[in-house]
């Protein structure tokens, strides 16, 4: 299995996380780990200090800068000193 870890957003369900957790994926639910009322800033400290990747359906709360982009269709990674941007498709 991938050595990636992920840390799912509330707004997911959690039937995601059991499903990826039984196919052995590292994966937690931010209200395993953290206040339900959490701070979009402190899961991503968590998520960080973790190393983890978030997933989230609410991605603009996150990155509110880069919302004409995501419209257009692109990937985006994120790292501790820049936020990459890829349009798709990507070739």
């Amino acid at each position: 299995m991938p050595s990636l870890r992920f840390l799912v957003d509330m707004n997911l369900s959690p039937r995601i996380v059991n499903d990826l957790r039984q196919q052995g994926w590292d994966i937690l639910r931010v209200s395993q780990v953290l206040p339900m009322d959490a701070e979009d800033s402190e899961i991503l400290d968590f998520a960080r200090q973790q190393n983890r990747v978030i997933i989230t359906r609410k991605l603009l709360e996150f990155l509110p800068h880069i919302e004409d982009r995501l419209a257009e269709g692109c990937a985006v990674t994120i790292d501790d000193r820049r936020a990459r941007i890829r349009y798709l498709p990507i070739s």
